[in-house]
C-alpha cells in the first residue's frame, strides 16, 4: 500500500521520512490534575525515546483552564537554543 509522504518532512527540510527521523526530537506534554508539565523526550542508544525527567511547569493560560500555549513554544525554543 503506497501512502503519502508527510507534509511535515517538507516543512522541516528534510530530504525524506528516515531523514526528518534523524533529526526530530520528541516532547512529552502531561495535563494531570490540573496541573501542565512538559519534557523534552530523550532518545537511547536503540533509537527509543523516554519521558524526559526535567519536567518545566507551564502556566495557565489567561481564562486559568488551558494550557498557556505561548509558554510551551517559549519552552522548546529556549531549549533549543541552550543546546
Amino acid at each position: 500500500m503506497n501512502f503519502p509522504e508527510a507534509v511535515v518532512v517538507k516543512y522541516a527540510g528534510a530530504e525524506s521520512w528516515p531523514a526528518f527521523v534523524k533529526i526530530a526530537e520528541r516532547w512529552e506534554f502531561v495535563a494531570e490534575d490540573g496541573t501542565y508539565t512538559l519534557a523534552h523526550g530523550t532518545k537511547d542508544s536503540k533509537g527509543n525515546y523516554w519521558g524526559g525527567k526535567n519536567k518545566l511547569m507551564i502556566p495557565r493560560d489567561a481564562s486559568g483552564t488551558l494550557p498557556d500555549t505561548i509558554a510551551i513554544v517559549d519552552a522548546i525554543r529556549s531549549d533549543a537554543k541552550a543546546r
